[in-house]
Formats: structure tokens, C-alpha cells, sequence
């Protein structure tokens, strides 16, 4: 029962702290930049309309985590030229489906990119990049993780999933119309 309990607080504990995912855009033209501030470099300029995704409307030092969906770059822009449009839908469940046991404590996913585009592949803080049709496997640290799939002129997919320790898992991004 405890151990139930403390997976429900920890499930809860971080969706709040990584929060509702938007679709967007910016209200005027504005810096998208590598970090939560002024001071950090300037990664591209976004013209007013740009659509972009809003990882979380929780926002560091004013400034909000977003995607520009054109280019798929991710970066930060002030919140007061973030506008919401509507919530993105997150499935319930995880991403990634679980393969087996395997002997290593850490667990390894095995990633295909299906698609012509880069892919881009966040969990948490960990970044990974695959090619057009890459296959790689990835080994990380079991726990919980907040997961943003995204790549240029496509609307990024997230979702939370939990990866336990001596298990392998397997995902294939894909895109309809390709």
C-alpha cells in the first residue's frame, strides 16, 4: 500500500511540475532563445503568427519552454507574447512499449525514427536525435520520465512514462500521410 502510495504522490508531483502542454503562437515577432532569459543566445526570430508548442505554461524567469513547429527548434520566449490556443491531448499510458527482461539494470529503449524528418527525442532533461530512418537503442536511468517527440513542420507528441530497471522497451515514431 505504501509503495502505491508514493508512486500515486510521485505521478502527481510531476505532472504538476511539468503541467498541461499548449498549441500556440506569438503575438508579435520575438527572440527564441536557448535559455529563460535575455542574456541567453538567440537561437532564430519568430515572426508574429509563428505557431509553436508550449511545453508548459510554467514558466522560468518569465519566460516560457516552447517548440517552434516550422522548424522544430526548441527554445524560450517571453510568456507575455505566448499565446494558448488550445490543450494538447496526452494519452494515458506511456509512450513506449515495454520489450522484456533484459540484464541490465538500466533500461535500454530501441527507437525508430520511420519518417523523413529528424526526430527529436527528450526525456526530461536527456536530448537524443535520430536520422531519417534510424534505428538506435538508448540505455537510461529507470524512473519517470516526461517524454516530447518532435520533428520540423509536426506537431510534437509528449506523454509520461515510467521505465523500470532490467526491462527493454521499443518505439517507432511514424507520421500518417508518409
Amino acid at each position: 500500500m505504501k509503495k502505491l502510495l508514493l508512486v500515486l504522490v510521485s505521478f502527481v508531483v510531476f505532472s504538476a511540475l511539468h503541467g498541461q502542454s499548449y498549441l500556440g503562437f506569438v503575438s508579435r515577432s520575438v527572440n527564441l532563445r536557448e535559455g529563460p532569459g535575455k542574456e541567453f543566445n538567440i537561437l532564430l526570430t519568430l515572426n508574429a503568427g509563428t505557431k509553436i508548442f508550449i511545453i508548459s505554461q510554467q514558466a522560468e524567469n518569465e519566460f516560457l519552454n516552447v517548440i517552434d513547429i516550422e522548424s522544430g527548434t526548441e527554445g524560450y520566449v517571453h510568456r507575455n507574447y505566448a499565446k494558448t490556443e488550445e490543450a494538447v491531448y496526452t494519452p494515458p499510458g506511456g509512450i513506449f512499449s515495454s520489450t522484456g527482461q533484459i540484464t541490465d539494470e538500466n533500461p535500454v529503449l530501441t527507437i525508430t525514427n520511420s519518417t523523413s524528418k529528424v526526430l527529436t527525442l527528450k526525456l526530461n532533461k536527456l536530448v537524443f536525435t535520430f536520422t531519417a530512418g534510424e534505428t538506435r537503442a538508448v540505455s537510461v536511468h529507470p524512473g519517470i520520465y516526461r517524454v516530447i517527440a518532435s520533428a520540423p513542420r509536426v506537431i510534437p507528441m509528449t506523454g509520461t512514462d515510467k521505465l523500470e530497471k532490467n526491462l527493454s522497451y521499443s518505439w517507432r515514431f511514424y507520421l500518417k500521410d508518409e
